[in-house]
């Protein structure tokens, strides 16, 4: 292949023809080059965020701070999920107010449930927490 004069000018001294199909040309390859970077997020609904351990599932923490109940105290957390799932488990570490971690829970819901759909778990403990992070979720 041989290039012509007018090809090896700069892009913004092309024709105008020839510059509009170049530009083209560059469009596409760079969407192409993205959509192997682009991760799909339209599934998760506002106020959630994408799981760390799961990209399948996003998640919405209900309870800020772990509430204090008669028994003890909980933090309920909202799930959704890309894909239907026949059950979801997840195991959370409980966190003191200087973020140690002071022990762990799980909770799950044992029925399936569809793409999109929110569920809402419940992490107990007889301990006092603040707050919970995820150790592991099971889309199963």
């Amino acid at each position: 292949m041989t290039l012509s004069p007018q090809s090896r000018l700069p892009l913004k001294k092309q024709p105008l023809r020839l510059r509009s199909a170049i530009e083209k040309c560059l469009l596409v390859v760079s969407l192409s080059m993205l959509s192997g970077c682009y991760e799909d997020v339209s599934w998760i609904p506002s106020g959630f965020t994408q799981s760390g351990l799961d990209s399948n599932i996003a998640f919405k923490i209900e309870d800020q701070k772990a509430v204090s109940r008669s028994w003890g105290y909980s933090q309920k957390v909202s799930f959704v999920s890309k894909t239907n799932c026949d059950s979801l488990f997840v195991e959370v570490a409980l966190k003191d107010a200087n973020g140690s971690i002071i022990g762990t829970t799980n909770d799950g819901y044992d029925k399936s449930f569809t793409k999109g759909q929110v569920i809402t778990l419940n992490f107990m403990s007889p301990n006092r927490f603040v707050e919970t992070s995820g150790r592991s979720i099971n889309c199963l």
